[in-house]
């Protein structure tokens, strides 16, 4: 599996995708189940992570094991590992990367 049809898998069907448009669609759907007072907002999320190893082992990996089990790919689970891991450290280099959350706040009565 190359990088291209990794990322389209991990795009597939994943909680990144309620937030891709910036959350219009997720408001949209709130309101319609009945929500109300909606707030949405991108939150850092300091957690350092020296490399790909370290972000997989300390974060990522029961989140990769859930996901392909899903979707019938724990075969390939070592190997998509890997690459996850190398892709982190690729992208990282020599600094520590953080990532920035997306936060849904939203009332029902």
């Amino acid at each position: 599996m190359n990088v291209e049809q990794a990322e389209m898998l991990m795009r597939r069907n994943t909680n990144f995708k309620v937030y891709e448009d910036k959350g219009v669609a997720v408001t949209k759907e709130l309101q319609e189940a009945g929500f109300s007072n909606i707030k949405i907002w991108e939150q850092p999320m300091n957690v350092f992570y020296r490399d790909g190893e370290d972000y997989m082992s300390k974060f990522a990996e029961p989140e990769l094991k859930n996901f392909c089990e899903s979707q019938g790919l724990m075969e390939k689970f070592t190997t998509i590992r890997a690459e996850t891991v190398a892709h982190y450290d690729q992208i990282s280099k020599d600094t520590l990367k953080s990532f920035a959350i997306a936060c849904i706040y939203a009332e029902k009565n």
